[in-house]
């Protein structure tokens, strides 16, 4: 991202209810996936203080600098989470399961 850019709050967001959908996954999946299940909130946790501290801070600043290096690094992390093996069906499914519930 150039410094003259704002902070990509909608991406953050999106990339958060991605965390949401791994994470109602993993605890569906049972106690076997209890590391994926912390790791994936730790991420979810990293995303949601970028974005807090990406809103205080116009392009350019130390606050949108830090905010988009440690939503970055998010990112990373959660993609090394997912595989060929977690198909896009089943985070689908589990955050359908969400809404139904409530």
């Amino acid at each position: 991202m150039a410094k003259d850019e704002p902070f990509p709050k909608e991406v953050v967001r999106d990339l958060i209810g991605i965390a949401r959908a791994l994470y109602t996954t993993f605890k569906a999946m049972g106690p076997a996936y209890s590391e994926q299940l912390n790791k994936v909130t730790q991420i979810g946790a990293k995303l949601s203080r970028a974005l807090e501290k990406g809103q205080k801070g116009g392009p350019g600043t130390w606050n949108a600098t830090t905010a988009t290096l440690m939503a970055e690094q998010a990112a990373k992390e959660l993609g090394s989470m997912v595989d060929v093996y977690l198909p896009a069906k089943v985070l689908i499914k589990a955050a359908s399961g969400r809404l139904k519930r409530g």
